[in-house]
C-alpha cells in the first residue's frame, strides 16, 4: 500500500511504496492527493487513507473543535 506525502517545501503531494518514491508514467509530484488516488487506483496501486503532512506545524491550518458540554 502506498503512503501518500505532502511535500511541505514543493506544496504537492507525492508517495512512497516499499520505500521508494512512487512513479506512475513520468509523473513523481501530484497537486492534490485525490488527483495521486486517482492516478493509482487506475494503475493498480492501493493507497493509505493517511496523508503524511510535511510542512512546518505554525504553517497547518487550525482546526477548532467545540468542546462537549
Amino acid at each position: 500500500m502506498a503512503q501518500i506525502i505532502r511535500l511541505g517545501g514543493v506544496d504537492g503531494f507525492a508517495a512512497m511504496l516499499n520505500g521508494a518514491l512512487l512513479e506512475i508514467g513520468t509523473r513523481c509530484l501530484w497537486p492534490t492527493a485525490e488527483a495521486l488516488r486517482h492516478d493509482a487506483e487506475r494503475e493498480g496501486v492501493a493507497t493509505s487513507p493517511y496523508v503524511i503532512d510535511t510542512r512546518p506545524v505554525l504553517s497547518r491550518p487550525v482546526i477548532a473543535r467545540r468542546a462537549a458540554a
